[in-house]
């Protein structure tokens, strides 16, 4: 696969991760904002939600645009990597806690794409 491509690939998924992220933040805002009850008002005025959707559904234009010149079967497998970019991020920003076990799972999707797109 051609390098280019793979960095598209990865940046795709970066954004789709990144828009979970905030997905996360939208849903803290939402319980700080009003904590008794999620209200429709609470998600209109939510920044962190609107953000996500932006970031989100602009990674799944540039999703299908790659589409376009890869195989399904050889650009899905890169949706793994948001199982390694999630939780870092998460880790990052929000203070959430990973173990050996997400560094195992780390290395297990590594190699398995390493082994998928390997030529």
């Amino acid at each position: 696969m051609n390098p280019s491509i793979i960095l598209y690939l990865i940046a795709c998924v970066f954004s789709i991760s990144l828009g979970q992220l905030l997905f996360k933040l939208a849903a803290n805002f939402s319980n700080i904002h009003s904590p008794q009850e999620v209200t429709l008002m609470s998600y209109v005025s939510n920044p962190y939600l609107w953000s996500a959707l932006i970031i989100y559904g602009s990674a799944t234009l540039f999703w299908m645009w790659l589409l376009r010149f890869i195989p399904l079967n050889q650009a899905y497998p890169f949706m793994a990597l948001a199982f390694v970019i999630v939780p870092l991020l998460s880790s990052l920003f929000l203070g959430e806690k990973v173990d050996a076990r997400y560094l195992v799972g780390v290395t297990l999707i590594m190699s398995g794409l390493i082994v998928m797109n390997y030529q």
